[in-house]
Order: structure tokens, then C-alpha cells, then sequence
């Protein structure tokens, strides 16, 4: 798909990618710029542009947690990316800001 996006002579990418390294990206970038969107795998040296959701996030768990106080789940995606982490790192800030603990091992 990325070369196909060459062959048309794009000016650059976005990326919003679910590799666990940059390796491809960096090369690429050689040629055109990339950017990196909402992911930075393994602390890429690539320019990355992130959206701000942890106080949102945080605001809405601490407003939900208290209605459904014995329960409450967390399906991310894979723990090698970092938006899985940031997301889970956001409930945590969510249920601290509520006044409510997590259970040990929650995460790992």
C-alpha cells in the first residue's frame, strides 16, 4: 500500500501504524516525510503528533466507575503498542481520580 502511495508521488505520510519498530519508516522517510499519528513504536526518532484523551478519559471512568463499582473490565488491544498502554494507563488515572483502587496485577 505504501509503495503504491509512492508510485503516485504523495508529499509525505501520516501514519497511524501497529508495527512494533520503525525500521520501515525510517528508511522510508529518506524519501518523503513521514509522520507518525497516535503510535510511537519503541521511542521512534520520527516527528509524532499525539491527541490529548487522558483527561477526558480519566473524567469519564471516574464518572462511570461509581455505577458500576463491583465490576469493571478493560479489553485493550496488544500491550506492545502504545496506545493499548496510554489506555490502560488512562482507566488507572480514571479510577485513582474517582477515589477508587484497581485490582493488583491489573494490566499485566
Amino acid at each position: 500500500m505504501v509503495n503504491n502511495m509512492i508510485s503516485r508521488q504523495v508529499d509525505g505520510l501520516i501514519v497511524a501504524s501497529c508495527m512494533h519498530n520503525d525500521a520501515d519508516y525510517l528508511k522510508l522517510s529518506q524519501q518523503l516525510p513521514v509522520v507518525l499519528f497516535d503510535r510511537c513504536p519503541n521511542e521512534s526518532l520520527l516527528p509524532l503528533v499525539m491527541t490529548d484523551s487522558i483527561t477526558p478519559t480519566a473524567e469519564l471512568i471516574s464518572r462511570i466507575a461509581p455505577k458500576h463499582s463491583d465490576e469493571f473490565w478493560f479489553l485493550g488491544g496488544q500491550s506492545r503498542l502504545s496506545p493499548s498502554r496510554d489506555r490502560l494507563d488512562r482507566l488507572h488515572a480514571g479510577f485513582g481520580s474517582g477515589g477508587y483502587c484497581t485490582a493488583p496485577g491489573m494490566g499485566d
